[in-house]
């Protein structure tokens, strides 16, 4: 049942047609107990196995030009999860904010496991990839997510540096440095 909610929550993010109907659904066969949303357009689901709270990136940082205008260009968001985290590590590390990029397996509808990074500041999740920011605590009941890296920007661009004296890697350097840790047993 988790899944259905994943989807509903990454219909609302990316506003796709039909959101009504689908929550409607979910609230008549009892997957959703109760879905609102609040004046600063956070959303609170409510269901029988988890509830969470979230607000759609892009209206998140509607006051931060940079962040905002990479979220809404369809070439920048779907460029994939690893590059949105390191996009966000950057950025967000020039606005002296800290924070770091995630790192984690996860698994999809039929339980098939795979690699997902995100952003994680001040106990809460920024995933680009669904356009989502809610606290690491729900995104974590929401997703299960088994950390393998934690990245800070100092790491990243060490790693980048590396990468650039030895031009041998083929992988970005999110994943290059899970995929090592998880190889050597370091994985958290």
């Amino acid at each position: 049942q988790k899944e259905y909610l994943r989807y509903a929550l990454k219909k609302i993010t990316e506003n796709r047609s039909n959101v009504e109907a689908y929550i409607t659904g979910l609230l008549d066969s009892g997957i959703i107990e109760d879905v609102y949303v609040d004046d600063d357009g956070v959303w609170t689901i409510k269901s029988e196995i988890v509830n969470f709270s979230f607000q759609a990136a892009d209206v998140y940082y509607k006051n931060q030009p940079e962040i905002l205008s990479y979220i809404q260009n369809e070439e920048g968001r779907k460029r994939g999860c690893h590059k949105n985290a390191e996009f966000l590590l950057r950025s967000l590390s020039l606005y002296g904010e800290g924070g770091e990029a995630v790192t984690a397996k996860l698994k999809n509808a039929v339980g098939i496991e795979f690699y997902h990074s995100y952003y994680r500041q001040n106990g809460k999740i920024i995933d680009l990839n669904n356009n989502v920011v809610m606290t690491e605590e729900d995104y974590n009941r929401l997703y299960q997510p088994e950390i393998i890296s934690v990245v800070t920007y100092e790491e990243y661009k060490q790693k980048c540096e590396e990468v650039k004296t030895k031009a041998t890697s083929t992988l970005m350097p999110l994943l290059e440095i899970a995929a090592y840790k998880e190889y050597t047993g370091e994985a958290r």
